[in-house]
């Protein structure tokens, strides 16, 4: 007999996988990992710069146009525009630069997920000067996946980007 399509199987007393390798995962295992991951993060960003952001790249990016705002910790924001995403991160233009390290918040205008606007936490993991344009910069993020809606909202963005790029390029 055949596992339903969203059955889980434990792997260890925190976290399970369900039948389509979505990770589940307690929330005291949640607050653990996240700290966890931005503790990582943060020290991996010093030898980060000797590569480009490319070679770090797990998950496939698709080309997305859509504008989101996001704010920094320190009371700072604006307006940016999502060059391409994938289910871990995005790459976006904006208008100032980011010093790589800083946690931020990033809200997708016109998207809601589980009752609520689309808004996560993500590490700013590079950011340069876009070609050809002096006063924009190019920034790399990378998805915290510290609350528990996290990867259902990316995940509901990321689709949206697809579905962008069929349409675009006539796939449908």
């Amino acid at each position: 007999m055949r596992d339903p399509p969203f059955s889980h199987r434990v792997v260890s007393p925190a976290y399970s996988l369900n039948r389509l390798g979505g990770l589940c995962v307690s929330m005291e295992s949640y607050r653990f990992f996240w700290s966890r991951e931005v503790a990582l993060a943060q020290h991996n960003l010093s030898e980060a710069w000797q590569s480009t952001p490319e070679d770090h790249r797990v998950f496939t990016r698709v080309p997305f146009a859509h504008s989101v705002r996001w704010f920094s910790g320190d009371g700072e924001g604006g307006v940016a525009t999502v060059r391409n995403i994938s289910r871990s991160g995005a790459s976006v233009s904006l208008g100032r630069y980011l010093r790589p390290g800083p946690v931020v918040r990033i809200a997708f205008d016109g998207f809601e997920y589980a009752g609520g606007a689309v808004d996560v936490q993500a590490l700013t993991v590079w950011c340069r000067p876009e070609a050809g344009a002096p006063d924009r910069f190019i920034a790399g993020f990378k998805f915290v996946q510290g609350e528990r809606r996290t990867l259902g909202a990316v995940s509901e963005v990321f689709y949206a980007a697809i579905r962008q790029y069929a349409e675009t390029h006539d796939l449908h």
